[in-house]
């Protein structure tokens, strides 16, 4: 957004006064800003009221009102009629336009959300407030995208093929080219491609700026839009920086807050094919889901997924060489995580290390992942958020042409988090001291765990059947967290993560005896207490999310622990064991 601003206070003094050269003073006594900067400032002032999932009404509601302040605050900033009518309406409407405004304004919305999809819908809603017209919004989102693009590092031949593709934008001009015949025009159609491609064209932030003023046209605003995507893709020298100093303090407020917002959110590696690893976009939909287990959030995760598929991102998975072919490579599962996992960069994977990774193109890992029955879904950064995405979701993000609005659930999904139920497939019984555990298998990792059957259980169950289960675990030996981060930095599991200690030997002991007991790490879903516990009794009880199931754990524990806290430990199992045909919780 600071490029966009710059843009326009370099350009200003060239927007009535054209030149064709890129040889002119970088910035003189006319240097200033005008209706782009302080529309820019409206936008991205409004979006960061906003939560990022704010609805189109939402977002309608406060862009009209910040712009229609700002406009108000700097009435002789050098609005067009049109905008001009808006601002001094009672009742402002959209007016058809497909002007140029659309697009020099909404370079924030490129930096403010983390995902394409999320800032092409914003780009639009910003927008529609104004420029209905199809030519207008074309403008502004392929602005948007452009921004969006640059900054999570995509290289420019990669950004100018997905503009071409989307926008049906004739990029493939060049500055020298369009420069003799070109003439100020100030609608999307004939100045947007332009700018981008004065983008495209320069070597560095100032070039691009260069290139868009030498056009001779709407100097400002075409400043304006290179500047935004130059400044995404380059960065900005400080000494250019300095030129935004010259803003109003109420402008630099804005500024401040917006850099404080996307401090770290520009890739600044080397512009290549490393940026198909560069899952940024990633990170917040998945720390989300991680701390709040809703559909909601999935669909956030999976959108994120969706959108790195389509742009070519990759995964780093752990492998190890086939010893039965040399050169070929198998995926392989680390000791202590269940499920098949992969890293969203390298900073994540070293969080474990200590095996081969290698970098696979997302389409083709999660296809592997969805139909190959022995990989059941993947694990996304199991010491860091820790994501799991079965099988259905994979699939459900390879089918999907457009933005995914829903899922349906699957059998260890439920909308309450109250819910103390698990759904386990069973597999056998077994006798153990005075009675017997049965062995079950949780729903999409068919992990299997051992769960003493008490006296109510069916043990005509068959191989096969569906129970829902009430589970319970008792526990001597757990230590509680205050939350996701404090736990993901204590040695050992994941945060949520699950071994059954007591259905196989780790170490292959020959005297290993099969017991219902896990070790696990889990969220805590709720507290209930027992005051008045005598000795032999428990005097807590806490519902515990961990890997693949959930179950209540009963201990004695007079400390602090509330909703949101994580536990970990070694717990004993027991459940009633009955059929459920019905598959109903």
């Amino acid at each position: 957004m600071i490029g966009a601003i710059i843009g326009d206070m370099v350009g200003a003094p060239f927007e009535f006064d054209t030149i064709k050269t890129k040889d002119f003073p970088f910035v003189n006594k006319r240097t200033g800003f005008t209706d782009d900067t302080v529309m820019t400032i409206a936008v991205a002032e409004a979006l960061m009221k906003l939560d990022v999932d704010a609805s189109v009404d939402e977002i309608h509601e406060e862009v009209t009102l910040s712009m229609l302040k700002w406009g108000s605050r700097y009435p002789y900033a050098g609005y067009g009629t049109m905008f001009s009518n808006w601002l001094d309406s009672d009742d402002p409407k959209p007016y058809e336009s497909y002007g140029n405004g659309s697009a020099m304004r909404i370079s924030s919305v490129g930096w403010l959300y983390p995902t394409l999809d999320r800032v092409r819908e914003v780009a639009r809603a910003a927008t529609e407030v104004t420029h209905n017209h199809p030519e207008g919004i074309k403008g502004a989102v392929a602005t948007a995208s452009a921004v969006y693009l640059a900054r999570v590092g995509v290289p420019k031949e990669d950004i100018r093929s997905y503009l071409e593709k989307e926008f049906g934008y004739d990029l493939s001009r060049t500055i020298d080219e369009i420069r003799p015949s070109y003439y100020h025009r100030e609608d999307c159609q004939r100045s947007v491609p332009e700018a981008l491609i004065c983008f495209f064209d320069g070597e560095d932030y100032e070039d691009a700026i260069r290139n868009a003023v030498s056009l001779g046209g709407d100097a400002d605003t075409q400043a304006c839009i290179a500047g935004a995507v130059a400044e995404a893709y380059y960065g900005i020298p400080e000494e250019i920086q300095g030129i935004a100093d010259r803003l109003p303090e109420d402008m630099l407020e804005v500024v401040s807050e917006f850099k404080k917002r996307t401090d770290g959110f520009r890739y600044i590696g080397e512009k290549s094919a490393d940026y198909k690893w560069n899952n940024q976009s990633l990170y917040a939909p998945m720390q989300k889901y991680s701390e709040e287990q809703t559909d909601e959030n999935l669909v956030s995760v999976l959108n994120a997924l969706r959108e790195r598929t389509y742009q070519g991102g990759q995964l780093l998975v752990p492998v190890e060489e086939d010893p039965n072919d040399p050169g070929y490579y198998l995926f392989r599962r680390l000791s202590d995580v269940e499920k098949p996992v992969a890293f969203t960069s390298q900073a994540e994977f070293e969080k474990i290390g200590g095996t081969e990774i290698k970098p696979i193109n997302m389409d083709s890992l999660f296809k592997i992942f969805a139909e190959d029955p022995e990989l059941p879904g993947i694990r996304l950064d199991p010491k860091g958020s820790d994501v799991i995405i079965d099988s259905a979701r994979l699939q459900n993000i390879l089918d999907a042409e457009e933005k995914i609005l829903n899922i349906e659930p699957t059998e260890q999904e439920y909308e309450d988090d109250t819910v103390t139920f698990s759904k386990m497939t069973f597999l056998n019984y077994k006798d153990y001291a005075e009675g017997k555990i049965a062995t079950m298998e949780t729903p999409e990792e068919l992990i299997p765990v051992n769960v003493y059957a008490e006296e109510n259980s069916d043990y005509g169950l068959k191989n096969g059947d569906t129970c829902t289960l009430e589970i319970f675990g008792e526990s001597e030996d757990f230590k509680v967290y205050n939350d996701f981060d404090e736990r993901d930095n204590a040695d050992g599991m994941a945060p949520i993560s699950m071994i059954p200690t007591g259905t196989f030997s780790p170490n292959d002991d020959p005297d290993f005896k099969e017991n219902p007991t896990i070790y696990f790490s889990g969220k805590v879903l709720g507290v209930a207490r027992h005051p008045e516990a005598t000795e032999n009794e428990y005097n807590c009880a806490a519902l515990v999310q961990t890997y693949d199931m959930r179950f209540t754990l009963l201990f004695n524990y007079d400390g602090e622990l509330e909703e949101g806290n994580y536990i970990s430990g070694m717990a004993w199992l027991y459940a009633d064991i009955v059929r459920d045909a019905s598959g109903e919780a």
